[in-house]
């Protein structure tokens, strides 16, 4: 990942370099009405990750 500034919710510029973290996937999925029959599927992301439930 290339270095980027990035504007925070607050206005502040912070500089990240991607390649001094660390990365793991995250998918939320907070829907308060989620159809009927949807599935989240799992697919390999080359990253750490694990599906968790409540």
């Amino acid at each position: 990942m290339l270095p980027a500034d990035m504007v925070n919710g607050r206005g502040r510029v912070l500089h990240v370099d991607g390649n001094d973290y660390e990365w793991v996937a995250v998918f939320l999925l907070d829907h308060p009405g989620v159809p009927e029959g949807i599935t989240a599927l799992w697919q390999p992301t080359g990253m750490p990750s694990r599906p968790h439930q409540k």
